[in-house]
């Protein structure tokens, strides 16, 4: 029962992250299409015949998305690591590296 749950938290773990990871790619390209607001002018007045910009553009959303991207691939990396661990230890012959790995990957 015990190694049922730390696997179906491992396989929740993944689905989260494949959530997240799709999440951020439809935030990036919305941010890519969506217009708002307008440059300033030299002389720092908005001038409304200027183009709009894509929110992109803006610092916040970047930032925004960059953390957004970081807590991604940090999770990615997580469960890519757990996989990796996952497959040693089914090769492995060594007792002692299968136990240690066990750890990781249950």
């Amino acid at each position: 029962m015990f190694l049922m749950m730390n696997g179906a938290r491992i396989a929740v773990g993944r689905g989260a992250s494949a959530i997240a990871c799709a999440a951020y790619y439809a935030s990036l390209e919305y941010a890519n299409e969506r217009p708002q607001g307008r440059k300033l002018s030299s002389d720092g007045t908005k001038n409304l015949k200027n183009k709009q910009s894509l929110i992109i553009e803006h610092p916040d959303v970047r930032r925004m998305l960059l953390l957004q991207k970081s807590m991604v691939e940090g999770s990615m990396n997580i469960i890519f690591k757990a996989a990796k661990y996952f497959d040693l230890q089914h090769n492995s012959t060594d007792k002692k590296k299968n136990i240690n790995m066990r750890l990781y990957s249950k």
